[in-house]
């Protein structure tokens, strides 16, 4: 599970003397020495490790390895001090060093602006960050590509207000006395306005209750808006459209509770409500040729 999660290395150190510092070379599967005369880099003509340094002003590093590989690490350390001609051997000084290493799935949980996702296959457990909003980087910290807080705030405006879409179906169906069927519409206007509200990235967000509840309200108000209309189109007596508008919004609950994002979720019940009023109108068609 080592290589799935990111590695956090804490170094901390008590150094004594003005112009000490402690350099460190962590690396995976062998050791790198850091020698007095050479350039202090951390690597080698075939391997590279992860470069870290502490001195009397600055006495705590950090380090985050992303999905580091299973094995042997190794740590080495070297002090030296700081000289006119560089980095030179010290002597009469004293450093004391405490580790402290330990995995996380994710970075400070993504931040704001992300979420820690998580997909086990093949036996393994991988975790990464889901940026939102244009954030980018291991934890979402990346904002070169960042949408700006205005932009955020329009396009969650326009999203919600398309909502008042619903306001002249309302209307009519209110006028033409189909009060069931603009209950519904008034029930999907305002869930889908608040779940939208909710659904966004960033910080321009506001949820009136949970999300899960939000959507599943959302979903449902939407499928049954297509349902009770075609219903109401087929022109069947009241009994029988009270009934099957009962059992959409049970059989559409349970559906949505199965699967949320299925297609058959939408295409089932529309299908069906279409085929009932198809026959409805052809059944009203040969009544009306057999009168005539």
């Amino acid at each position: 599970m080592i290589g799935i999660f990111f590695c956090f290395f804490f170094l901390q150190s008590m150094l004594k003397g003005a112009n000490l510092t402690l350099f460190g070379c962590l690396n995976h599967g062998m050791p790198l020495f850091l020698r007095e005369n050479s350039s202090l880099k951390c690597e080698s003509e075939s391997v590279a490790g992860f470069f870290l340094s502490v001195n009397v002003s600055s006495n705590i590093t950090k380090l985050r390895i992303p999905y580091p590989q299973t094995g042997t690490w190794y740590l080495s350390l070297r002090s030296l001090c700081a000289t006119e001609h560089g980095f030179k051997a010290c002597t009469n000084v004293t450093a004391e060093v405490y580790m402290r290493a330990y995995l996380t799935p994710c970075i400070n949980d993504c931040g704001t602006y992300g979420q820690c996702k998580l997909l086990r296959t093949n036996n393994y457990l991988y975790a990464a960050c889901e940026c939102k909003a244009g954030w980018n980087g291991w934890g979402c910290t990346d904002n070169s590509e960042a949408y700006s807080y205005s932009f955020q705030l329009l396009s969650t405006l326009l999203l919600c207000l398309s909502n008042l879409m619903f306001v002249p179906p309302v209307a009519i169906a209110i006028r033409s006395h189909y009060l069931l069927e603009a209950s519904v519409y008034i029930f999907t206007m305002f869930f889908s306005t608040f779940y939208h509200a909710c659904d966004q990235p960033g910080i321009v967000v506001f949820c009136i209750m949970e999300y899960d509840v939000l959507q599943f309200c959302d979903f449902l108000g939407s499928l049954m808006s297509v349902w009770v209309t075609v219903i109401a189109m087929a022109r069947l007596k009241s009994i029988i459209k009270q009934v099957l508008y009962l059992l959409g919004a049970m059989s559409l609950s349970m559906a949505l509770q199965l699967d949320r994002h299925g297609l058959w979720n939408l295409l089932g019940p529309s299908l069906f409500a279409l085929g009932i009023m198809a026959v409805a109108w052809v059944r009203g068609f040969l009544i009306c040729t057999a009168q005539v």
